[in-house]
């Protein structure tokens, strides 16, 4: 299970940016929300990236699907610039902690692998245990599937939802899930999220998720820690958490919250202008 990602000049991340799955102290819906791989560690099974088109939301999910590929010598140049990226991940597997960082450019790459395993004393036995960990992550975007069948758009967003859920839930993958919910109503997506929960309690499976539409956020399927808001300022993006709001009341409504987010009120507003990403 993933416990972070950290990326830094990706795109329009340029500043380094870290999306965590390490649960706060909070213990809503601990029962379905939260898994400890290590019998300890409280990992968030649910990270959801909120933001307006062209908020870097679609950024984050490259950079980590970047990473990943890395570990199997796989480079999408089309997201890499002649200045140098710099992408950690850390995950747990198999009781072990693993952090994987690759330094990379369209020139040069360079890998580094650290763990709590003594007995993995050599780069290549560190890699194939990263190999074979993320050969259970998945990369999907919710717009490939719209156009597939002679169904309305609501249907098929709903079949796609659920599919790539159901993954999630029965295989202990991690699944990223782009453009996720489009054109599914807050009711369809409630009961997806939720039956997601339900049946993957006993599993260490994960899925981050990035989504524009507020009408999605519902009080009883997230918690703080796991909103992230993307924000773009001056080209670029920038994501904080829900949580780290400590002077809000925890009582008031989540979609309230959201909806002062894009008026300002508490950052995180987004403009038309802001489509344009530097490199």
């Amino acid at each position: 299970m993933i416990v972070d990602f950290t990326v830094e000049n990706f795109g329009c991340i340029k500043e380094t940016q870290t999306i965590s799955f390490e649960a706060t102290e909070d213990n809503t819906l601990e029962d379905v929300f939260i898994a400890k791989p290590d019998g300890e560690t409280r990992l968030l099974r649910m990270v959801t990236l909120l933001g307006y088109h062209g908020s870097g939301k679609s950024t984050m999910l490259n950079a980590l699907s970047t990473c990943k590929d890395s570990m199997f010598g796989i480079y999408n140049y089309r997201f890499l610039s002649e200045k140098q990226s710099n992408m950690s991940l850390n995950f747990i597997a198999k009781g072990l902690e693993i952090n994987y960082c690759v330094k990379i450019s369209k020139y040069n790459v360079h890998q580094t692998i650290t763990t709590n395993n003594g007995d993995l004393n050599s780069f290549e036995k560190k890699l194939k245990v990263c190999k074979e960990w993320a050969r259970n992550m998945l990369d999907v975007n919710g717009e490939t599937y719209l156009h597939e069948y002679n169904r309305s758009l609501g249907e098929n967003a709903y079949i796609q939802s659920r599919e790539c859920l159901k993954k999630a839930k029965f295989n202990n993958m991690v699944v990223a899930i782009d453009n996720f919910g489009i054109g599914l109503s807050a009711d369809y997506y409630e009961e997806s999220v939720s039956d997601y929960f339900m049946n993957s309690k006993n599993n260490l499976s994960q899925i981050i998720v990035a989504t524009h539409n507020k009408e999605f956020l519902k009080e009883k399927i997230y918690r703080n820690d796991s909103i992230y808001f993307a924000e773009k300022i001056n080209g670029q993006s920038e994501f904080y958490s829900l949580s780290d709001f400590k002077d809000i009341n925890p009582n008031t409504f989540k979609r309230k919250i959201y909806e002062w987010a894009w008026m300002g009120k508490i950052g995180g507003k987004s403009y038309p202008s802001h489509l344009h990403c530097e490199d």
